[in-house]
């Protein structure tokens, strides 16, 4: 029955319906997979239309949430995730995606409710995100809040990977200004063993300034940072700073 409600759409609304159908399914991971209530926004407002065609043909049925204010949508019994063969291809075509959805969305509430930038996603779990988001098709697939959320945490990283960069300079500035101040010294007593001190100064900040710019390079921004930071600390505690 489900199939002749399916396959005489066009490929356009069969593509919708298949939105439609995942975001009405919980993934198990190592159990069995469950149906979901999704609101209006989760399987897109543009695919209303097809969820209240699907609801008169009683494949799904329709409500509200008080919560959200939005009208939801689900299954109309689990039977269809078991029996269903074109909805089980949908759910395994999709599991890896909304698996991760599912993850997302918990990280989505608990930002939502603060908008504070400590709950926004970074590292890897932005580099997973970043992957979803720009693809093609699952792009689609994301609620307006979902797609927020990866979009402020991106906006955040572009962010600090700038501070990154202005802080590098500074410290360039300063390895300029010190070598300057190595030179002030050449009148001074004791030459060669304020050289041999001054060059391994400049050979330990060399190294870590071209490792903090190596983990930049390599978008790994925590590591980069603590370099600049040895960077910092090794300028301010030299022996000239006695002077």
């Amino acid at each position: 029955y489900a199939d002749g409600i399916i396959n005489p759409l066009s490929a356009v609304d069969k593509e919708k319906a298949e939105r439609i159908f995942i975001q009405l399914i919980r993934p198990g991971e190592g159990t069995e997979d469950t149906k979901r209530k999704a609101t209006r926004g989760e399987v897109g407002e543009e695919n209303w239309d097809l969820v209240e065609f699907l609801a008169n043909q009683r494949l799904v049925v329709t409500g509200w949430d008080e919560t959200s204010q939005q009208e939801t949508v689900e299954i109309v019994h689990e039977a269809l995730i078991r029996e269903w063969g074109m909805l089980r291809e949908w759910i395994q075509s999709n599991r890896r995606f909304r698996i991760w959805q599912e993850r997302l969305q918990f990280e989505v509430v608990k930002w939502d409710k603060t908008r504070e930038e400590k709950y926004l996603l970074s590292g890897g779990n932005l580099g997973e995100a970043e992957g979803w988001y720009f693809d093609e098709k699952y792009r689609d697939y994301l609620s307006d809040a979902q797609g927020k959320f990866i979009r402020e945490s991106l906006e955040k990283r572009d962010k600090n990977i700038k501070e990154e960069k202005r802080k590098q300079k500074r410290i360039i500035l300063v390895f300029a200004g010190f070598s300057v101040v190595s030179l002030a010294f050449a009148g001074f007593a004791g030459w060669n063993w304020i050289q041999s001190e001054i060059r391994g100064t400049q050979e330990k900040l060399y190294s870590l300034v071209a490792t903090s710019k190596n983990y930049l390079n390599a978008s790994n921004h925590a590591d980069a940072q603590f370099e600049a930071l040895k960077t910092k600390q090794l300028l301010e505690t030299t022996w000239w700073q006695q002077w």
